[in-house]
């Protein structure tokens, strides 16, 4: 597990502290650019395990599921486009 906390987590355009629901959007509310996906990877490996559900952790799973499963889609789709002709 890593070091860093959910609270220390920094935009990487403007390094402004990151709440949770800002990660979970995916937009930095300060300078209003976009987080780059990574930040979920990492603001999902700081929570322990053993830890109580979180609402907030439950909506960044959302998210890079979501988005795991677009690149799924689009790369099953690409292959058929691919083979197809």
């Amino acid at each position: 597990m890593t070091d860093i906390s959910l609270s220390e987590l920094r935009c990487l355009h403007c390094d402004a502290i990151l709440p949770a629901h800002e990660i979970s959007d995916g937009w930095c509310d300060s300078c209003g650019k976009r987080l780059p996906t990574s930040l979920y990877a990492t603001a999902l490996a700081t929570v322990p395990v053993d830890s109580p559900r979180n609402p907030e952790i439950g909506k960044l799973w959302g998210v890079v599921c979501g988005v795991a499963g677009f690149s799924l889609l689009s790369m099953a789709a690409l292959f058929l486009l691919a083979t197809a002709g």
